[in-house]
């Protein structure tokens, strides 16, 4: 938790700075993530997603770019402080519901966006990106 907690501060004390290296950023957010799921003994998991990393990376990297004058960092250090004192609390049930509204928070602040400013972004095989946000969308609503 001391690490978990450290990160914390280094993310709060980014995020004051006039200017947010958004580079710097999401290299604190990854070790945030990962030393949760070191605290949860995910490690195995954890790799997984590293090597998933690309598509993860572009979509966090799009969601600081896209909300950005929406104080996004500010809203991620608020979630991860959160998710920090559930876990402190051992409140578990807690937890379960704020995991997937961090994970996907992107998502519900960008999702119009998506489909207009960012269409680039996307290929057209696959699901639709409507498809994929009402997706999203259910599971939010699912975690409230």
């Amino acid at each position: 938790m001391v690490k978990l907690q450290n990160n914390l501060d280094q993310q709060y004390d980014l995020i004051k700075q006039p200017t947010i290296d958004h580079e710097e950023y999401y290299s604190l957010d990854s070790q945030f993530h990962g030393l949760c799921m070191r605290s949860v003994n995910k490690q195995k998991l954890w790799a997984l997603i590293q090597q998933m990393d690309v598509h993860y990376s572009r979509y966090r990297l799009l969601d600081y770019k896209a909300a950005q004058n929406d104080n996004v960092f500010e809203t991620l250090f608020d979630e991860h402080t959160e998710l920090l004192q559930l876990m402190k609390d051992g409140k578990i049930s807690e937890l379960r519901k704020a995991i997937p509204l961090h994970l996907y928070g992107g998502f519900a602040r960008i999702h119009n966006r998506l489909a207009t400013d960012y269409t680039n972004y996307f290929v057209n095989e696959g699901k639709d990106i409507n498809d994929i946000l009402l997706q999203i969308k259910l599971v939010l609503n699912e975690t409230r």
